[in-house]
């Protein structure tokens, strides 16, 4: 079966330790939520996840340290209102994206090996070559508040921090095509900027029964 996505929403986060997104739509058949946190130095700003009260799986981080990083942690979790939440030691900056996903794959959501890149310009995008049905994840934080142009995927959503110094974030999908594809985002004016692609992958669809051959008998 396609992995589809349900909902998405956003967080901008000032100077808190509790960073919390709420109401995310995570509900279905083979559900799995998926959390992007954007901050400048998650090595030490960012002390803990959860996912409804859950400590989900990290998935990839790209850090350019104290100028744009990605964090990515996903949870397998069947829930109608999830909550997102990142912990920071002291008062930090934090801005998060979250999303629900249906049809992945429950015993392995996350397949493939997670790329990531970091770059000094105005576009960012690597190669990935995923199984031809699966879905690929983008996420892209910038130094700098920006809007995005998705590269060869279709947006999810993306966020912009009150305060400037944090940048912007963007989030993205297409399906894999079981041949590479490069991926990522375009914005306008050069900056420091980071990418991570990683791979839900797709449950397999139920079994049927032909009762053609028992009306038969």
């Amino acid at each position: 079966m396609a992995v589809t996505l349900i909902d998405s929403d956003v967080y901008n986060g000032s100077y808190v330790d509790t960073h919390t997104l709420t109401d995310i739509d995570c509900s279905g058949t083979d559900t799995y939520a998926v959390a992007m946190g954007i901050n400048r130095n998650p090595t030490t700003e960012v002390t803990a996840w959860t996912i409804e009260g859950n400590t989900p799986t990290s998935i990839k981080d790209e850090i350019a340290t104290n100028v744009a990083a990605i964090q990515s942690v996903g949870y397998l979790i069947n829930n109608a209102a999830t909550t997102i939440v990142s912990s920071t030691p002291t008062y930090k900056l934090q801005s998060m994206i979250g999303a629900g996903f249906a049809g992945v794959d429950q015993s392995t959501p996350v397949t493939g090996t997670p790329v990531s890149a970091q770059v000094y310009g105005a576009a960012i995008s690597t190669s990935y070559t995923g199984t031809s049905g699966n879905m690929l994840i983008v996420m892209v934080s910038t130094q700098n508040d920006k809007t995005f142009t998705a590269t060869n995927c279709t947006e999810i959503t993306s966020v912009t921090n009150g305060d400037a110094n944090l940048g912007s974030g963007f989030l993205g999908y297409v399906t894999a095509t079981g041949s590479a594809q490069t991926l990522g985002a375009t914005w306008t004016t050069d900056c420091v900027a980071t990418l991570v692609i990683f791979e839900l992958k797709a449950a397999s669809a139920p079994a049927t029964v032909n009762s053609g051959f028992f009306g038969l008998m």
